[in-house]
């Protein structure tokens, strides 16, 4: 697995990043310097207990999903208040 890395204002960096490719389109330059990539805050590590339980809940979430696949029309027209055909 991948470790997951935690960047300082990691928050805004969506907006930031926007913002900055908008600049590299506008005026141009090197994309390695106007975006920098932010200070690294932490890094985090699954363990193998961790992976394997959200492989087992993947694998609950996607079956429970082809379950219910074929309700799907029906609670749409219901959200839509259209009566069922």
């Amino acid at each position: 697995a991948r470790p997951l890395h935690y960047r300082q204002d990691a928050a805004v960096g969506p907006a930031v990043g926007a913002a900055r490719l908008a600049m590299l389109g506008h005026r141009g330059g090197e994309a390695c310097e106007v975006c920098p990539p932010a200070p690294l805050v932490a890094t985090v590590t699954a363990t193998t207990e961790e992976i394997e339980h959200a492989a087992n809940r993947l694998a609950t979430y996607r079956a429970l999903y082809q379950d219910l696949k074929e309700r799907f029309p029906a609670l749409r027209q219901a959200q839509e208040g259209i009566a069922p055909a």
